[in-house]
């Protein structure tokens, strides 16, 4: 059976424009009847009488107009929400990465540059350092060695940069 509000084209409006179009019109519905070949016409009567049409339009805005106003003030919490999420669990991520990627590779490098740069502090360090334990499970020794290291590996790498430059000139200059 044909639908008596429903011709396909306004099926999908909003409550608010079908509640002032639809409900006063009187909608018709043709049925074709297959086995005798020949079209049946039968008409429906909108539900609501004429005098009333109106009178249920501004109701049913008045309501939808309500229950929208109701929900947007709600969509602004439950964005703000969302957002708060969001952030949590990208905190949560990065410092996940962080914690298991990033700090023990730079624990590794500050290992092989202290070994190689200054053996007999590495080893004050590792005696330090309890069974099973490494730099990067252990944050205040990597802090520590780092401190102490780095002006020594800064000049190491200013010490590697200017012999690199003056090898370039000699080569430049023969």
């Amino acid at each position: 059976l044909p639908l008596p509000f429903f011709n396909g084209v306004d099926g999908f409006v909003s409550p608010k424009s079908f509640a002032g179009r639809m409900i006063a019109r009187r909608s018709f519905a043709l049925v074709v009847d297959v086995d005798k070949t020949h079209i049946n016409s039968l008409t429906t009567t909108a539900m609501l009488p004429d005098d009333l049409s109106g009178l249920t339009s501004v109701v049913l805005s008045d309501e939808f107009d309500r229950i929208a106003g109701g929900n947007s003030s709600l969509e602004g919490l439950r964005t703000f929400f969302v957002v708060i999420t969001a952030l949590v669990f990208g905190f949560a991520g990065l410092t996940y990465v962080f914690a298991a990627v990033i700090v023990p590779q730079a624990a590794e490098q500050l290992e092989r540059d202290t070994r190689r740069l200054r053996p007999e502090l590495m080893e004050e360090y590792e005696a330090k350092l309890e069974d099973g334990e490494t730099l990067a499970t252990r944050p205040d020794l990597l802090q520590e060695l780092g401190n102490v290291m780095q002006p020594i590996i800064t000049a190491d790498f200013e010490k590697s940069a200017q012999s690199k430059s003056s090898e370039k000139e000699k080569e430049s200059k023969d």
